[in-house]
């Protein structure tokens, strides 16, 4: 836990410096009057980390990430923190408030339970199959061309996997930690705890109800992922994240009204189409910065021209690497394939459309044949999947389904507030699209709790804000609100606590699961075999699941 907490304080560190500066060239670029010291640290930090992921790609493409990486990520962190030093020092001086105690407790609670989850070994299936294995390649060589013939999963181009194999720091030779996801958390936490902080304080909005109501929300179903350097986890929790900075700028009533953009428009544009790099299945978060590109063109077209820009800068090193991997712009998506260049190692286009049939019968009905499962007719899949759920689990989905009921009754009893304008409507929609694109493409519950309950939250938060303002004794009921939510993290906390491993994991977090393997041989080239489960993990390498080689290799 030790190593954990050194590791989150050099990641956050450094996100803030390298996200004020990204930040501070975006407002001159859009002739931003805001001030960074205006903007949420947490999400200056966000921003960062979301650059440091796009040049890492970058880096990977030319170098390993190893030493080399790592110290020239450093020194430039450096030299921009002196520079900050002296443009903005603000930045660097804390603001004294005075911080209700039970704000105080909560912060605690959500850091304990994040460190302590954070430790443990790691519960995602996928990271022994995949994850893992992808790491160790990015750890040891610069992208490899064509290596998804070798494992199709290894051409999955996240960039949250580049993120992870960036900050592993497995060339100090101790392991290779997978604890980025928790400083991840930690950014998003001081994000959303900024929301309970005003409510405590009775300023009641939206947005803040929302934030206040994702703290136990993350805990209650993504908990366990904060281990794993699984894409699911950030592309979810990331999600909730756009959505509150969505609402942020429909409310807020000061921040920069006359001019054409504003700092949270902008944010929203370059974290949806970060997120696209970390997982296609955030594709329909697209229409967010569709919405913001649009209005600036008609507002301002060259505003319109630099967002275009920045999209293209954000996507050109993951285009590259999808290119380098597999020999296609995206991978699997087979519709593309006119326009990917064919390369020698280009994977062949009956394994793409494989693939991509495989995941979508996996996501519907787990272990059977991918033929059969989607030659089955709507009705007969939907009553297995459905019935394969957990009683929770189809509570969150029945919630989705009906949200459009919750929805209305909001609308119609909050008719006249100015939050059901155009703008909200809009958000409330791309969240039900997002639910139908999940169902479609692959509607396993574990890739889509973000969507399922962003259209729950955002049909009945205003309704939930609406009575915080007109009850009786507010500032009694708020506080009942948060300590609900912090006895809540105290269960989930004590919940988690690993007795049995605690004391190997003061110093140092779980280590990966060593599994076992054997020797094999594909077309000449030694390497091993997984065997259980077709996991591999991390420890021996290369290795791949027995069968998983395509006849390009």
């Amino acid at each position: 836990m030790i190593a954990s907490l050194l590791i989150w304080s050099y990641i956050i560190f450094f996100s803030f410096i390298y996200g004020a500066t990204i930040l501070d060239l975006l407002q001159h670029l859009f002739n931003l009057s805001q001030d960074l010291q205006a903007t949420s640290k947490a999400l200056i930090a966000l921003l960062g980390l979301g650059c440091i992921t796009i040049l890492a790609c970058l880096f990977s493409l030319l170098i390993k990430l190893g030493w080399l990486a790592q110290s020239i990520f450093f020194i430039g962190g450096i030299l921009l923190g002196v520079r900050l030093l002296k443009t903005h020092r603000q930045l660097f001086q804390g603001k004294r408030i005075s911080i209700p105690w039970l704000l105080i407790l909560l912060a605690i609670l959500v850091l304990l339970t994040t460190l302590e989850n954070g430790s443990h070994g790691i519960s995602n299936p996928d990271t022994g199959i995949y994850h893992a294995q992808a790491i160790k390649w990015i750890e040891t060589y610069p992208a490899v061309p064509g290596l998804g013939n070798l494992h199709s999963r290894f051409a999955f181009d996240s960039s949250w996997l580049v993120a992870n194999a960036f900050f592993s720091f497995s060339f100090l030779g101790l392991r290779s930690f997978h604890v980025l996801p928790g400083a991840f958390l930690v950014m998003v936490l001081i994000y959303l705890l900024g929301g309970t902080y005003r409510l405590l304080k009775g300023q009641i909005s939206i947005t803040d109800v929302l934030k206040s109501l994702l703290i136990p929300l993350i805990f209650y179903t993504l908990r366990i992922q904060i281990s794993s350097p699984g894409t699911d986890f950030p592309v979810q929790v990331w999600m909730w994240v756009v959505i509150s900075l969505w609402l942020e700028s429909i409310e807020s009533k000061t921040n920069e009204v006359d001019r054409p953009i504003k700092a949270e428009e902008i944010l929203i544009f370059v974290f949806s189409i970060f997120l696209v790099t970390v997982k296609l299945s955030s594709a329909p978060l697209l229409l967010l910065p569709l919405f913001i590109f649009v209005r600036q063109i008609r507002r301002k077209p060259a505003n319109g021209v630099k967002l275009a820009v920045v999209a293209l800068i954000l996507w050109a090193p993951w285009f590259a690497r999808n290119l380098i991997l597999s020999g296609y712009w995206v991978y699997p998506a087979p519709f593309l394939v006119n326009l990917s260049p064919n390369w020698d190692w280009k994977i062949p286009l009956n394994n793409v459309i494989g693939e991509a049939r495989s995941i979508q019968a996996w996501a519907r009905i787990p272990g059977h044949d991918a033929d059969q499962v989607l030659a089955m007719p709507l009705r007969s899949w939907l009553k297995e999947w459905f019935g394969n759920l957990t009683k929770n689990q189809k509570a969150v989905v029945l919630g989705a389904i009906l949200s459009p009921i919750l929805f209305a009754i909001s609308a119609l009893t909050l008719l006249r507030r100015k939050i059901f304008s155009g703008s909200y409507t809009y958000l409330y929609v791309v969240g039900y699209v997002g639910v139908i694109f999940w169902f479609y493409e692959a509607p396993d519950i574990r890739f889509g709790y973000g969507v399922l309950a962003s259209t729950v939250l955002l049909a009945g938060t205003p309704l939930l804000a609406w009575i915080l303002q007109k009850v009786p004794r507010q500032k009694y009921v708020i506080f009942g609100l948060i300590a609900l939510i912090t006895l809540y993290q105290a269960a989930v906390f004590f919940n988690s606590i690993e007795f049995k491993t605690l004391e190997s994991r003061i110093i140092l977090p779980t280590d990966y699961a060593s599994l076992p393997t054997v020797p094999c041989s594909i077309h000449g080239m030694k390497l091993m075999c997984a065997e259980y489960y077709n996991e591999c993990d991390y420890g021996p390498f290369p290795c791949i699941p027995p069968g998983s080689a395509s006849k390009n290799v």
